[in-house]
């Protein structure tokens, strides 16, 4: 049995179907051919974190006023009292499994002088480069390692170089400091790969006032890893698969049948039943179907319009309903507006068709009386 449907409804659910169709064919052309398969992950197979503390006191030169001949860490300390800074590193290393560790570490600085250009703007003038320790080697085959050396830092003969720089060259900074810089590299081998790491602790010691304070970053802490790169599968491409083509299957198969079982209501219609069709469409609800005809009306007294908007116009002047009236013998299709004595009828004369047809297509009955 072939159904008969509003052409514009048919029309929009095919292509509607052919969308999803078109749609889903895309996304299994996307999921199996363009994306892609497997997917790269960088896996961790060893970790290991490693840590520097710089400890130190001040050694005072000997004076009159103090019986303490060393100060702790984290106070200010009188320039022309302190003599030295003696600092303790200590490094540890701590992997999760053995490792072959190999390394070095030492401790050089520099005694820069900067000095202010301008309103904001600072450079440096003149630096003396320094080395305090020179390069040492540890190894070890563990997961840890401890590294404990003592670095004694002359402050006061820093202290005095300065002041005979000031003295020689009449040249007084706007900012004198003494930087000790720890540098520790560590390298390690496993089984499963190799890595390469360092630490930097820094010592900054401002020399220009009267009093100092020890800053700089004195612990610097990292933790770090092995990794290598692994593929996986991607997950959820059978998933996809699977959605996707019981979608399209679904919606071909919708579509094939619209296609064979179904037709445009109006598709044989001739202009003249599209005509009627469409005024039943857009005025349905003031059109009033008759199931008898008007009572014989003198020819005088009807009028015939051109248009059928224009017998709207005149239903619309005097408040009047829109009536309709179908000769089947005829195929002859009336429209008329009655206003005493006068009646206003609109007439169209349509080839062979079934009627049934016209009210399918007619989205909104007319009511009959």
């Amino acid at each position: 049995m072939i159904l008969s449907l509003n052409g514009k409804i048919r029309t929009g659910i095919i292509i509607n179907l052919l969308l999803i169709i078109a749609g889903c064919g895309a996304g299994l052309v996307w999921n199996n051919f363009i994306r892609p398969s497997e997917v790269t992950e960088k896996e961790k197979v060893y970790s290991y974190q490693h840590a520097a503390t710089i400890d130190y006191q001040v050694n005072l030169l000997p004076n009159n006023f103090f019986t303490e001949t060393t100060l702790g860490p984290g106070q200010a300390y009188i320039t022309s009292l302190a003599d030295s800074l003696q600092t303790q590193l200590e490094y540890d290393f701590f992997g999760e499994a053995p490792a072959e560790i190999t390394g070095t570490y030492q401790v050089a600085g520099a005694l820069v002088a900067y000095s202010t250009v301008g309103s904001d703007k600072e450079m440096e003038v003149w630096r003396r480069n320094l080395s305090f320790l020179g390069s040492q080697t540890f190894a070890a085959n563990d997961n840890k390692i401890q590294i404990q050396d003592n670095i004694l830092i002359p402050v006061n003969s820093y202290v005095m170089f300065a002041e005979a720089m000031q003295e020689a060259t009449k040249f007084y900074p706007s900012r004198l400091e003494l930087q000790v810089d720890y540098l520790i590299k560590v390298q390690g081998k496993t089984g499963t790969g190799s890595f390469t790491d360092e630490l930097h602790p820094t010592l900054i010691i401002p020399l220009q006032g009267k009093v100092f304070t020890v800053q700089g970053n004195l612990s610097p802490n990292k933790e770090g890893a092995i990794e290598v790169e692994t593929t996986r599968p991607v997950e959820g491409i059978r998933t996809v698969n699977i959605g996707l083509g019981t979608t399209l299957l679904l919606a071909a198969l919708l579509c094939i049948g619209m296609l064979a079982l179904t037709r445009s209501s109006d598709k044989h219609l001739s202009p003249e039943d599209k005509k009627v069709a469409q005024i039943l469409r857009q005025h349905g609800e003031r059109v009033v179907t008759l199931t008898s005809s008007l009572p014989a009306t003198k020819v005088d007294q009807i009028l015939l319009v051109n248009d059928f908007e224009d017998l709207v116009k005149a239903a619309d002047e005097i408040e009047q309903p829109i009536l309709y009236e179908i000769d089947e013998r005829q195929r002859k299709h009336s429209f008329y507006v009655v206003s005493n004595p006068y009646i206003y009828r609109y007439e169209l004369l349509c080839p062979p068709v079934e009627q049934r047809i016209i009210n399918e297509v007619g989205t909104d009955s007319a009511p009959s009386l």
